[in-house]
């Protein structure tokens, strides 16, 4: 039987650091940084990182250091800015608590950086005319990410040398749990993501009504709403948006909300990538809970993602072995459905 987990979930908005911040310097103290060069990662805060779920290597921007300056004099001169890794997870660890999420660091045997990490830091030299510098990662493989975990890196700004200094507004010095003596002036949390094409939130009707042969007063409860959590390169797990749970939603025999315990179907798409659903699984397995229960793809239906719209067309059967008098193939109740891509969870 396959566990209920917690899943790859994103952030949509872009997180405040002041929401985090325990110590901030007075509005009037940032007054002082004009005509200066200041240093600063972009984007500032929270951002996300999307990677494909494939074995062979992905390097994409991480994130930005860029030195705002005051003139065509300081362009012309070198700075060094040295970025520090948040290795002890103090600052992860924090935003966890604060924003009620389970973050933990993209394992250092999973990816590299460029520049590379030297004992948990960075080094970057701004040349005469360079404005920004990108900081980018590379996965070799993707696949070896666990996708029960949600991922995250940690990067701040802890020195500057030759022309600039470190930012001082007032919305991001931030002194952290165990880095009491020292203030941080510019960070940035980045979550890491394997996401396949089918990844987001899709809108369920039915084509035709849901038919239960054993109970006909149980009847489908549409539209309702699925989020498809990449789980490979080719399947999704399937939670029903409301619940947050692996279920499909009825009405029973009352017109009552209810579901079928220990059933909730999985497509599987073809390795081609065109689309093609080649079987529905159960989420939970096969033979699954007291009534034994199990899901099959009806071939009469389309069963496809299509590519242009992410609409995906599918006929299904829930199988159940036990507590019932059907006999082999066991088929109880019948689904013809489409779910319509809504957008990105």
């Amino acid at each position: 039987m396959k566990a209920f987990r917690n899943k790859l979930r994103f952030l949509s908005y872009i997180f405040s650091i002041t929401v985090l911040a325990v110590s901030c310097v007075p509005e009037n103290e940032s007054m002082g940084e004009a005509g200066q060069t200041l240093l600063k990662l972009y984007p500032k805060g929270f951002s996300i990182v999307s990677l494909k779920p494939v074995d062979t290597s992905q390097t994409v921007l991480l994130f930005e250091v860029r030195r705002d300056i005051p003139g065509p004099t300081a362009l012309n001169k070198q700075t060094t800015a040295v970025l520090q890794f948040d290795s002890d997870t103090s600052i992860l660890n924090k935003f966890n608590t604060d924003n009620e999420k389970d973050f933990i660091p993209l394992p250092l045997n999973l990816f590299a950086t460029t520049p590379e990490l030297v004992d948990d830091s960075m080094t970057v030299i701004f040349n005469p005319g360079e404005f920004a510098i990108t900081i980018k990662i590379t996965v070799p493989n993707a696949l070896n990410f666990d996708f029960t975990k949600n991922y995250a890196l940690v990067y701040f700004l802890q020195n500057v040398y030759g022309e600039g200094k470190k930012s001082l507004a007032a919305d991001s010095v931030i002194i952290w749990g165990n880095k009491k003596s020292l203030v941080i002036d510019s960070i940035i949390i980045v979550q890491i993501q394997a996401l396949n094409k089918y990844d987001g939130i899709y809108a369920v009707t039915a084509n035709n009504p849901m038919l239960d042969v054993v109970n006909p007063a149980f009847t489908g409860l549409y539209p309702f709403k699925y989020k498809l959590i990449t789980s490979g390169a080719n399947t999704c797990d399937i939670i029903d948006y409301a619940s947050d749970a692996p279920i499909h939603p009825i009405l029973n025999a009352a017109g009552n909300w209810s579901y079928y315990g220990g059933f909730c179907p999985m497509p599987i798409f073809d390795a081609s990538g065109d689309g093609t659903i080649t079987a529905v699984e159960n989420y939970y397995g096969s033979d699954a809970g007291s009534n034994k229960r199990n899901c099959v793809m009806d071939p009469s239906g389309i069963n496809k993602w299509d590519v242009t719209t992410k609409t995906i067309k599918l006929k299904y059967i829930m199988i159940q072995k036990a507590n019932t008098t059907l006999t082999d193939p066991w088929y109880r109740t019948y689904f013809d459905e489409k779910w319509t891509y809504i957008g990105p969870r």
